[in-house]
């Protein structure tokens, strides 16, 4: 049998572009198409913590959106929650900001009439939703900063010293960690972030992804006065 070393090559041709192209996904996304890069997917972890344990939200392997991100703050308190869902299908986009404070249930609260209260035995979980809108270049701005293809925080570091790029510690504690969980179509992925090591190491710049990653879901949160709400008594 005689072979075409011409066909062999267009075959090995169309194959690995064949490849290169599976390993991206295609998002409509509010009348919008996106191209999401390809990203190594792994165990998606309990991020949503309380979120997800008082019903708050559902685990994201169960959204119904076509993407779904979601960037939980990770503070000291244990008695609050924050966090930020970014979700969107072909018909739209939408961003919400999430609070949650747990209080003991003979504990007397004033509250605006627009937070809900879970009943959990010998504590109240109040909890409030509100909704942003979110720019028309937002899936772009996250794409170009890596939110799909950043490392998590413990690999990038241990990366870079490594490499012998030695880096200060930061002293910062809240609210600086986020945590992501990120749905595409039917890939998922999370990791840690950790903006403040940028700012005790600006020199660095494989550090800046964090500080950009973190400031485009806290802008949200800030913009849909969800922070107005951690004050209440």
């Amino acid at each position: 049998m005689k072979i075409n070393i011409y066909s062999i090559i267009l075959y090995c041709i169309i194959f690995f572009n064949s490849y290169l192209t599976s390993a991206q996904v295609i998002v409509k996304c509010a009348g919008k198409k996106y191209i999401i890069p390809a990203f190594k997917q792994n165990t998606v972890n309990a991020s949503g913590g309380d979120f997800e344990n008082f019903g708050i939200l559902s685990p994201i392997l169960q959204s119904q959106y076509d993407i779904e991100l979601r960037g939980f703050y990770k503070t000291s308190n244990p008695f609050i929650g924050s966090a930020v869902v970014i979700k969107g299908n072909k018909e739209k986009l939408i961003a919400e900001a999430y609070f949650f404070k747990i209080q003991g249930g003979l504990t007397k609260t004033t509250l605006a009439s627009d937070f809900k209260v879970i009943n959990k035995g010998n504590l109240l979980v109040f909890y409030n939703v509100k909704s942003v809108r979110p720019a028309d270049t937002l899936l772009n701005s996250l794409i170009k900063n890596k939110l799909f293809t950043l490392p998590d925080v413990k690999n990038l570091t241990d990366s870079l010293l490594k490499n012998n790029i030695k880096l200060l510690k930061s002293g910062e504690m809240d609210p600086y960690h986020m945590q992501f969980e990120l749905k595409v179509k039917n890939q998922y992925r999370s990791f840690g972030c950790d903006p403040s090591l940028y700012y005790t190491n600006p020199n660095v710049k494989e550090l800046l992804p964090e500080k950009l990653l973190f400031d485009q879901f806290d802008q949200l949160y800030k913009a849909s006065g969800q922070e107005r709400n951690h004050l209440f008594p």
